[in-house]
Parts: C-alpha cells; sequence; structure tokens
C-alpha cells in the first residue's frame, strides 16, 4: 500500500489578550489501498464483478480531503492543543471519519521535556469481511483510544532525544468482536535543528494482541474465529526546511507488520504487510 499527502496551513488567528490561537488546515492525501486488500483481492476487485461487491467499494484507491481544527494555548511552562479533524473520501464516503485528540505538553528542565496526548476515533470502517451470522460481508467498523507519553531531551548543540511509550485500544462492531484488541507501542527517535534546516528520525515498535474469540464461552487457542494480532516494526524519516514564515516538510515512513496467528486464518496466516507513506507538508 503507498500513500501520497499534501498538507496546507489555510489559517492561524491569534486571540490577542491571551496565548491562544486557532488553526486551520486542509489535507490532500492519495491512498493506493484505503481498505489494505491483498494482492489477491486487488486483482479479483478489476476483473470479478462479484469480488467487487463484495468490498461495497467503488474503487479500491481514492483520495482523501481532511479538514483540520486545531485550538492551541501557550502559558510557560506548559503547552496544550486541542485538534478535530474530518476526512473525507471522494469515491467511498462510507469511510469518511472523524479524530478528537488532545496534547499537553510541561517543561521540567532547561533541557527536558514531557508530553502526553490521547486521541479517538469513534468510528471507522475498515473493510468487509464474510460474517458467517448473517452469510454475507460487512463492514468490519472500530472505535480506537490511543494514548502516548513521551520524554525529550535535548543535547549537544542542536540536537533532541525522544523517547515514547504508546498504547492503543480498539473496539470493534458486534460482527466483528474476536477483533478487539490492544496494540502496546514503542519508539525513539533523533532530532536535529538548526535556522535552515530540521530532521528527525524515528524507530518504533508494537505488538497488537488481538482477542480471537466472539463468545463468552470460547478461548483463543481453539476458537475458529480470525486473529489479527500482530507485530510492526516502523521507520520514518521527516526533513524541513523554513520558507518565509512557513515551513515545507517532506516526510516517508515504512511499516512492516507480521502476523502472528497460528490459527488457519487464510486471510492472516504467515501474511505480511509493507506499507509505504510519502508526503509533502506546507506548515
Amino acid at each position: 500500500m503507498k500513500k501520497i499527502a499534501i498538507f496546507v496551513l489555510l489559517w492561524a488567528i491569534p486571540l490577542y489578550g491571551w496565548n491562544i490561537d486557532l488553526v486551520g488546515s486542509w489535507l490532500t492525501e492519495y491512498d493506493s489501498n484505503i481498505c489494505n486488500l491483498s494482492k489477491s483481492e486487488l486483482e479479483e476487485f478489476g476483473s470479478d464483478y462479484l469480488a467487487a461487491q463484495e468490498t461495497k467499494l467503488n474503487t479500491y484507491d481514492d483520495w482523501i480531503n481532511g479538514s483540520i481544527f486545531k485550538l492551541r494555548i501557550k502559558e510557560y511552562p506548559a503547552w496544550g492543543t486541542f485538534t478535530l479533524k474530518r476526512y473525507f473520501y471522494a469515491k467511498n464516503p462510507i469511510k469518511d471519519y472523524s479524530v478528537f485528540s488532545l496534547w499537553f505538553m510541561l517543561k521540567i528542565t532547561s533541557k527536558s521535556y514531557i508530553t502526553a496526548l490521547y486521541s479517538y476515533v469513534p468510528s471507522y470502517n475498515y473493510r468487509t469481511y464474510y460474517d458467517e451470522d448473517s452469510s454475507g460481508y460487512e463492514w468490519c467498523g472500530y472505535a480506537v483510544n490511543k494514548f502516548k507519553v513521551e520524554v525529550r531531551r535535548k543535547f549537544a548543540q542542536n540536537y533532541q532525544l525522544n523517547l515514547a511509550l504508546r498504547y492503543s485500544l480498539y473496539y470493534y462492531n458486534s460482527a466483528f468482536r474476536e477483533y478487539d484488541s490492544h496494540k502496546p507501542g514503542i519508539s525513539i527517535s533523533l532530532e536535529r535543528e538548526t535556522p535552515s534546516l530540521f530532521s528527525k528520525l524515528e524507530l518504533s515498535y508494537a505488538n497488537r494482541l488481538a482477542r480471537g474469540y466472539d463468545s463468552q464461552q470460547e478461548v483463543k487457542k481453539i476458537s475458529d474465529e480470525n486473529d489479527i494480532s500482530y507485530h510492526q516494526i516502523a521507520v520514518g524519516w521527516q526533513v524541513a526546511k523554513p520558507v518565509g514564515n512557513f515551513k515545507i516538510a517532506a516526510t516517508t515512513s515504512y511499516e512492516h507488520n507480521i502476523y502472528t496467528t497460528k490459527k488457519e486464518d487464510t486471510l492472516h496466516k504467515d501474511r505480511t504487510e509493507h506499507i509505504i507513506m510519502l508526503s509533502l507538508i506546507h506548515i
């Protein structure tokens, strides 16, 4: 799966007399595989009418537009941001979704900071799967809560080292309770900033642990339900350059997901995923 994104800052309004400002921006993104279909599913989508109907998609790729609004509070030694994002799919509106997030940063010493982030997605339609209970293909949707705590430490000249702990909780709709899962993770990143250039390299690891059964009378090992547990290794790189009062940033990331189920699950057993993200951002 490949993604290409362009981000544009539309406006920023300072509220005079207060250390608060409002920021509005717009994101346009192209996603070559919006439902993360397998290679065989993509091939069937273009050649088999019934296969296309099973996905309940108009197209397997799409342009995604996002409106982003931020309320930023800057009161030394603490900073905070409330963000509302709404994403719209040009050809597949069934996948539209919203994100709410709160971010907080506190300065501990002259060179150390701690940040906390909470984000919430109330509803997101991931893709369709066959549901034996309804004898048909149903949307697999979920709500997700994400938490992140990060410690930042400046050292040497122009360098900063960041260490973050992450934790996510996924709650799926009634047709796919076996996919309920939690995902702990850790990341480390190194930043370098000068007046003319900013760069950041990040490495992360996460382990998604799925429920793997849908009935209270079952246990994961002997249940015949799918198991979406996987290990995730990711690397990301960003470089940004000031241009006038703004910055132009280029970002690239790569994710490698290795599914760990031992069940005879044709969708996930021995499955691996490679996800590449490219973006150009104006901030």
